[in-house]
């Protein structure tokens, strides 16, 4: 299944904490603060289990929003198209 990661966190240690978390799962950078990428049922509850423990301002917030194929497939890219929709990621 395909993921879309975003956040909005005030602190740079934090913030920094969500993005190497992010890249740690291999999703790729759509935006400054958005991620893409596939991930096996496994590794969606691990990446959301570890961006929890991540201490964010009153404010702050993350989501992580679920993108199923099909509407992967209805979606359109204007500008540089990313490959974050061809990478799957196994938590073994």
């Amino acid at each position: 299944m395909q993921y879309i990661v975003m956040y909005d966190i005030s602190e740079d240690k934090q913030r920094n904490k969500a993005l190497e978390i992010c890249r740690y799962f291999g999703m790729e950078r759509i935006q400054y603060s958005v991620y893409g990428g596939r991930l096996e049922k496994k590794a969606r509850k691990e990446i959301e289990k570890e961006l929890k423990m991540i201490e964010i301002g009153s404010e702050d917030s993350i989501g992580i929003v679920t993108i199923c194929n099909n509407c992967l497939i209805k979606s359109t890219t204007i500008g540089k198209k990313k490959t974050w929709e061809k990478k799957t990621i196994t938590i073994i």
